[in-house]
Order: structure tokens, then sequence, then C-alpha cells
């Protein structure tokens, strides 16, 4: 057992280079490498959790996919274990296990290579898209389509992830005082949220340097980061204040509705999967609708044009592709992990209050927990909380 243990940490400590090399070199017969490597982590999940005999874990897994089967509802086994892939790998890893520093360092270089090369093209010194790589992340910024560097990754939401994963762990392998590490969290947040996507990775690289050279351990520093913090949150939130605003204007809310760089019509998909769900038969509601939204936007009423996108919201994804019995289910996991953690229960509380912070943040404007750079990231987040608090 602990062998494969410490094989699933090797593999997932390369995901990163994967998720990398998968969007820029050409499929081999047919299938990505980072798909592919997604899939050799996910079985060697499942053995994991086989060997240590938790098939509860496992056995409402397949009885989602058998009804979906049998009551016909549109079913893709790839994008379905995507779906749990990071509670998956969360409960597979050994979590109350001492990791060396070579193993947190090997993490961290990996994580953060993403990170160095939308630095780098920036800077214009790498090209934003290279060999298969064709997607390109963009947003409307005054009228002005601004291109934003992806580190080589899918897209920018993925490289959200992984860098405030692998620099907060970081964080928690140097500090103990859970108020810094809080507010270190509470601007991470913030700098990943800002749209201006060159700002925010410039912004993270310097306090990768502060981090680095360990500059915060001298008051001047921390009497500057503070308040600068602090300033960076009501600044956000007055600039934003209009914005906030209208996404309040429920009424308002159509597929057409003009809300600038403010969740960029995110709530517009909410509203229509919402309305969706409410409406359904029983057997939608219980077992959810699958992976094939097209329909639900097709017949929708609320939905005035031919773009089909995904939920955006991580809870809205367990629940229209299956129901209220996958909701319940990846609750039931989400449980399952944190009671699994040999902590004592104020530190408990912590990582579970750290956890619901990425949820109802990141996890509320894209599908946070079928992300597996969340799974691997959260693991070694959780890891590097637990030797800093023994």
């Amino acid at each position: 057992m602990e062998k494969l243990e410490k094989y699933l940490i090797y593999i997932v400590i390369l995901f990163p280079i994967f998720a990398v090399l998968g969007n820029i070199v050409p499929p081999i017969a047919g299938i990505k490498i980072n798909i592919a490597y997604s899939g050799l982590i996910m079985l060697f999940a499942f053995i994991v959790l086989f060997v240590k005999k938790r098939f509860n874990y496992i056995l409402p897994f397949f009885i989602i996919i058998i009804i979906h089967f049998i009551a016909g509802i549109p079913l893709n086994l790839i994008e379905i274990s995507a779906l749990y892939s990071s509670i998956f790998v969360l409960l597979a890893l050994p979590i109350n296990k001492n990791l060396s520093n070579h193993i947190f360092n090997f993490f961290l270089t990996f994580a953060l290579m993403p990170l160095t090369i939308a630095l780098l093209q920036i800077f214009k010194i790498i090209p934003l898209s290279f060999g298969e790589l064709k997607f390109i992340s963009g947003t409307i910024w005054e009228n002005d389509l601004v291109l934003r560097p992806n580190g080589f990754l899918y897209g920018v939401y993925e490289l959200s992830i992984l860098t405030i994963l692998a620099i907060i762990t970081l964080y928690y392998k140097k500090y103990k005082n859970i108020f810094n590490q809080l507010i270190f969290l509470s601007v991470a947040s913030i700098f990943i949220y800002q749209l201006k996507l060159r700002a925010s990775l410039i912004l993270w690289f310097l306090f990768l340097l502060l981090e680095t050279y360990q500059l915060f351990k001298q008051r001047s520093v921390k009497y500057l980061i503070y308040p600068l913090s602090i300033f960076l949150i009501i600044f956000l939130f007055k600039e934003n204040s209009e914005e906030i605003y209208n996404t309040l204007q429920i009424g308002k809310l159509k597929s057409t509705s003009d809300f600038g760089q403010f969740m960029t019509g995110r709530i517009n998909i909410w509203i229509v999967l919402i309305d969706a769900f409410s409406n359904a038969d029983l057997i939608n509601k219980i077992f959810g609708f699958g992976n094939d939204y097209s329909k639900i936007f097709m017949r929708s009423m609320l939905w005035e044009i031919d773009y089909v996108p995904g939920p955006h919201n991580s809870i809205l994804e367990f629940l229209i592709t299956n129901g209220i019995f996958g909701l319940l289910y990846l609750s039931y996991l989400i449980k399952k992990f944190f009671d699994s953690l040999d902590f004592n229960k104020t530190n408990k509380r912590k990582i579970l209050i750290i956890f619901l912070l990425f949820l109802f943040t990141l996890g509320m404007t894209g599908p946070l927990l079928s992300n597996l750079f969340f799974g691997i990231g959260f693991y070694f987040l959780t890891k590097a909380f637990y030797q800093s608090n023994k």
C-alpha cells in the first residue's frame, strides 16, 4: 500500500508538466497527453482506494454511471471521471504522513512553471500560443481585446488555481501564525480575481520574491504589506461597486445583459441552469442531466445566443450533471476527507475554512472540483499546513 501511495505522489507531482505539454504537442493516437496522464492519475487513485477497501467511496460513482446509462441520460466517461477527479485524488493520497522537503520542492517547482511561462509571456519573451495550443484566453477591457497569458495551460483559470495553491503552500511551509496566513489567503484571492491578469501575475511574482528572501520577517516589510492589503481590498470594492450593484438587479438579467467585466455573463448562465433544474422531471432532479448541456440552453427562453457554455460554478456543475444524488455524494466524499485528517478540532476547522474559501471564490466562477490542479494542489497545501501545525 505504501508503495502505491508513493507512486501516486510521484505521478501527481508531474501533472503540471504534462498539463503544459498536452497543450503544445500533437495528440498521440488522437489523445492529448494531459488527458491520458489525468486518466493515469485517476486509475492509480481508484486502485489505491480499492486496495484500501474504500468501496463506499467508489460504489456510488458506478451507480451514477449505470443509472445514467439505463435512463438514457447523456454520459461521457472522461468528463464524469474529471468531475470527481480532485476529491478522489485527495482521498487516495496519504494525508497523515510527513512528506520530505524534496517532495514539496518538486511540487512547488513544477507547479510554478506555468506561472514563470506566463510572466515571460507578459514581457513577450515567449509567445502566447505555441504548437497545438490554439486557445488563447482574452477579455474585453475598455473596448479593447486584451489577450491573457495562460502559461501554456488551457486557460487562465487553471493558472489561477495552480498559482494560488502553490504559493500558499510555500507560505504555509514557512509561517505558523494563522493571522498572517489568512491575510495572505485573502490577498491571494483578490489578486487572482483581478481581471487585469498581467498585473496580478506580476504582483504574485513580487510576493514570491518576498517569500523567497524571507522579507516578511522584517518588521518594515510587514508593516508595509498589511496596510497595502487593506487598501487593495477597499480599492477593488470601490472600483467595482457599480458592477456589484448591477448583479443584484435580478429582473434585468438575460443572456444579452451587459455587466462589463464583473462575472462576465456567468449569472445569466446560472439563471438558465437553475430554471431548467427547477422545471425538470424527478429523474433529472435526482440524477441530473448528464454532461451535455446543449439541450438545456437550446430549449431555454432565457438564453438568446447560440453559444453553449459550461456551468462556470462547481456546485451547479454537480447539481446539473449528477443531480441531488451527485451533490450528496460529493458532500459525503468531502466529509470523509476531512474526517480522515489527523488534526485537532481547531486545525481541522481552519483547513475546512480554507477549502470553503476556495469553493466559494474560485469555485463559484469555474469548475474548481473537476480540475485536477485543485485536488493535487490542495493536498500539498493540507500537508504543508499539517506539518507546520504539529
